[in-house]
């Protein structure tokens, strides 16, 4: 994940329903259709965290990032990872 978060500030919420996320710049979709299509359980789903900028959602660890924030090949990036406690 790249980009300047110049919009807000970033922070880590957990799902409260309804989150979008765009997966490219012609396909938005909810964050919970894309954890169910990864087969997360409902369980886990409720403590997954998400990260925003501002009010925007931009980051899904594990799952994806927005298209907007994803780095190109010439710039560096970060990898958000989520490792659940047992």
């Amino acid at each position: 994940m790249s980009r300047n978060c110049a919009r807000g500030a970033s922070t880590v919420r957990l799902r409260q329903g309804g989150e979008r996320l765009r997966w490219t710049p012609a396909a938005t979709s909810h964050a919970e259709e894309s954890v169910q299509e990864r087969g997360i359980p409902p369980w886990r789903r409720a403590c997954l965290p998400l990260i925003f900028c501002g009010d925007e959602l931009v980051s899904v660890p594990g799952i994806g990032d927005a298209c907007e924030f994803r780095a190109t090949p010439a710039e560096a990036g970060l990898i958000v990872t989520w490792e659940p406690f047992e």
